[in-house]
Formats: structure tokens, C-alpha cells, sequence
């Protein structure tokens, strides 16, 4: 009986560790940080999504946002991991008004290829400032368990 009870437990073990369902879903931060004299700012995190590709509006650490009101988001970059996402994904960012600080530019990204991705206000490309929380949108996926890495980099306005 102990043999059958450690061979299931070694199963399950292996099928946790194998299975791409088993991986969380949603946004991991990490790291988040501010440079020595607080004129910039980071945050790192991993994007997975699920088993069907679809990715849940997630919440940016609230935490942390809440520290970087009146700093200007200023370019956002992504990079796919493995297994890599549906070529021409959507990444959004909304704030408490639900509007997309990047303005589209994260629409239509690479599944293979590193971007960078710069805000756009009233059209033009440009720094955005930030005074609420924000939230992170992804569609046009398809892909169970893809990753992709997200660096949001931000500067501090004068």
C-alpha cells in the first residue's frame, strides 16, 4: 500500500510539473525598482496565460502604483518567452478611467521578436503620466500557457 500511495504521489508530482495547466495564470511581478535618486522607476513582470489563451484583466500591483502616481510612464517592453504567444497579440493598459495609456501601440506585437512599446497621448507618441491604478488587457491569443515578459519603465515629471 505505502509502494501504490508514493507511486500516485510521484505521478501527480510529475503531471504538476509537466502539464502546462498547472502554471499559474495571469500577472507574476518580479521586481519593482526605483533608481537611487527616484527619477525612474521599474517593474518586471511575467505574463502566462491560460489554457485556452485568454489572459483575465489584471490589476498592476496596487501597492506599487500607488507609489508611482506623478510619474510618466514612458515606454513599456515585451518580450515572448516559451511557449511564445499568437503572432499579432494585443496589450493594453488601462487606468481608472479605462483608457489605454498606449493609446493602440500595443496592438498587432510580435510572438517572437523583443518590443518596446512607447505611449500615445491624443496621437502623438509621448510620456503619459500616471494618477490612478492601473490594469493590464491581453487578447488575440490563442496559445495555452504562453508567457511573455513585460518591463514597464517610468521617469519622474518635474
Amino acid at each position: 500500500m505505502k509502494r501504490f500511495t508514493g507511486l500516485v504521489l510521484g505521478f501527480v508530482f510529475l503531471t504538476m510539473l509537466f502539464c502546462n495547466s498547472s502554471f499559474a495564470v495571469g500577472l507574476t511581478l518580479e521586481s519593482f525598482t526605483i533608481s537611487p535618486k527616484e527619477q525612474m522607476a521599474e517593474l518586471v513582470y511575467t505574463l502566462t496565460t491560460a489554457a485556452d489563451g485568454s489572459f483575465p484583466t489584471e490589476v498592476l500591483a496596487p501597492g506599487i502604483t500607488g507609489q508611482l502616481k506623478w510619474f510618466y510612464l514612458d515606454m513599456i517592453l515585451v518580450d515572448p518567452g516559451s511557449p511564445s504567444p499568437t503572432s499579432l497579440y494585443d496589450i493594453k493598459i488601462r487606468d481608472a478611467y479605462t483608457v489605454d495609456i498606449l493609446g493602440g501601440n500595443g496592438d498587432d506585437r510580435s510572438a517572437t521578436e523583443g518590443e518596446q512599446i512607447l505611449p500615445k497621448v491624443s496621437g502623438s507618441e509621448g510620456d503619459r503620466l500616471i494618477t490612478t491604478g492601473l490594469k493590464i488587457e491581453m487578447t488575440g491569443n490563442s496559445v495555452n500557457g504562453a508567457i511573455i515578459k513585460i518591463v514597464l519603465i517610468f521617469i519622474k515629471g518635474e
